[in-house]
């Protein structure tokens, strides 16, 4: 005679597997990310809200971190590396893979405006 599992350790494994899977839904709705020319906005919040900015000018570098599950899904984490050694992490964002190519536009942008101004820098002090 063997023994049966319990029907509460039942309940508990269901609880814990639908709250492992809820939760980055929930944060998934709570939070929103907008990207634009100057800055990232991550607004979180729903009843209190809280809106960071991440100015383009301070972002050197982005990194898409998927798991399996989340490359099944089409959702991904993204961290956002600043010049002052910040990362802030975007967690569970949608389809991320596009999100990566419009941040590096905007940070190739930035880049060749800054280059731009050295060049025009230094052709004035030549003269």
């Amino acid at each position: 005679m063997g023994r049966s599992t319990p029907v509460w350790m039942w309940a508990v494994s269901i609880i814990v597997f639908i709250m492992g899977v809820k939760m980055p839904e929930v944060e998934r709705f709570t939070t929103s990310y907008t990207i634009n020319a100057d800055a990232i906005v991550i607004q979180t919040g729903i009843f209190s809200k809280r809106r960071q900015y991440i100015t383009m000018n301070n972002i050197i570098d982005v990194t898409l971190d998927q798991t399996v599950w989340q490359r099944m899904i089409n959702y991904g984490d993204l961290s956002v590396h600043t010049f002052n050694d910040d990362t802030i992490n975007i967690g569970s964002i949608d389809n991320p893979k596009h999100a990566i190519p419009i941040i590096e536009k905007f940070i190739s942008r930035r880049d060749t405006k800054e280059e731009s101004k050295k060049v025009k820098h230094n052709a004035r002090t030549t003269r």
